[in-house]
């Protein structure tokens, strides 16, 4: 399980990146899922993994999970990185790939 959640953290990195640069490069998050994994930016997610990002308007959360592990990681922008977990954020029963709302 160990590599599962390693490759967890590493998509919740790489979708925070994206999630910069999008905003770095329109002036807000993006809205939906296909802005975050079409072109321009292309975020990938990992095979048997779910990543759920929450946008809060100047901020978002993002939370991933390997359904295999079952272990649910969670990234705040607000807080600056990983944190705790987050009420309401209900990764692991929702479809692999990435979701936004």
């Amino acid at each position: 399980n160990s590599a599962r959640n390693a490759s967890v953290e590493s998509d919740l990195r790489n979708v925070a990146t994206v999630l910069e640069t999008a905003y770095t490069t329109n002036g807000e998050y993006p809205a939906a899922d296909t802005e975050l994994t079409d072109t321009p930016y292309g975020a990938a997610i990992s095979q048997g993994n779910v990543i759920e990002v929450v946008n809060n308007g100047a901020a978002y959360t993002i939370a991933g999970c390997n359904f295999e592990s079952g272990t649910i990681y969670y990234y705040d922008s607000s807080a600056g990185g990983f944190v705790d977990p987050i009420d309401g954020l209900t990764v692991c029963a929702g479809t692999l790939g990435v979701s936004v709302s």
